[in-house]
């Protein structure tokens, strides 16, 4: 499998796609009222990127590269600060998108017909394990240190980012998902914010892929306590209510580089526990 280890990030992206796309594609011809038959194919495709980490981390570097792919998954030591700007940092986007949100001219939401905050630390795990988490492992742990090996963080993320989005096109084609109702170009510029976030706190905490898959969870889980639904008719005209939420986001980018000062000129590469530099 030269080629392979030759073009890991190639075939890395290649089989994602393909294993996530080829489950969700039952769901473009499948109606809305089919929620068993679209939960599993939705929460199936949910897992291409870490299946596709396994196979081309196997396939490169044998057990040694398994051994690496596990140990980014399970690098917990990574200080309490890192744990909390996971889970806190996604809550501020979402309290921020609010705020702009209401200056834009949007309703009040009604929280009492919004699930109990109570159930949010279950959503969190729901999503960190089924929900969107688990991508994790391929995106952030085997793609970002990859192409921070080449590139510099901020190129890395961009490039990632518009990779993450556009592989989540078919459930914009799907009945029922939630990013079929979602205006794409203001996705996509949310998912570039989302990525130098992610890269950020992957840099902060050494590489931690465990650390992105709480930050996932935690900026999938809020959803249901911020307006997707309709419009705003505020004073600038009808806004795409993901809009404030894009807002926000980049907004956060900001401050974060602002506060952490990271060098985002210089690469950071990765090395596999072997000594083994990462490849494209």
């Amino acid at each position: 499998m030269t080629i392979i280890k030759k073009y890991q990030l190639i075939s890395f992206f290649l089989i994602a796609y393909a294993i996530s796309w080829i489950l969700w594609l039952p769901m473009l011809f499948l109606k809305e009222e089919a929620v068993v038959a679209n939960t599993i194919f939705l929460l199936a495709g949910g897992f291409g990127p870490m299946i596709s980490g396994i196979i081309v981390s196997r396939l490169a570097f044998g057990k040694q590269g398994i051994l690496d792919y596990k140990t980014r998954i399970f690098m917990w030591r990574v200080g309490l600060k890192n744990y909390l700007g996971a889970l806190l940092i996604p809550i501020l986007i979402y309290v921020l998108a609010y705020g702009v949100y209401l200056i834009l001219g949007g309703s009040p939401m009604d929280f009492s017909k919004t699930p109990s905050i109570l159930v949010y630390p279950l959503s969190l795990v729901f999503v960190c394990l089924l929900g969107g988490g688990l991508e994790e492992p391929g995106w952030r742990g085997f793609a970002l240190p990859r192409l921070q090996n080449r590139y510099n963080p901020i190129l890395s993320s961009v490039v990632l980012g518009v990779v993450w989005v556009f592989w989540h096109l078919p459930l914009f084609l799907s009945q029922g998902t939630s990013q079929s109702g979602l205006h794409f170009g203001w996705y996509l510029l949310n998912g570039i914010g989302l990525s130098i976030i992610f890269t950020l706190l992957h840099n902060r905490s050494g590489g931690s892929a465990l650390i992105a898959i709480i930050l996932h969870g935690g900026v999938n889980a809020p959803s249901s306590w911020y307006p997707f639904q309709g419009n705003i008719n505020g004073f600038l005209g009808q806004i795409n209510p993901y809009a404030p939420i894009t807002i926000a986001t980049w907004i956060i980018v900001l401050i974060l580089i602002g506060i952490w000062k990271p060098d985002l000129k210089r690469k950071h590469p990765f090395e596999l526990q072997s000594g083994t530099r990462f490849s494209l």
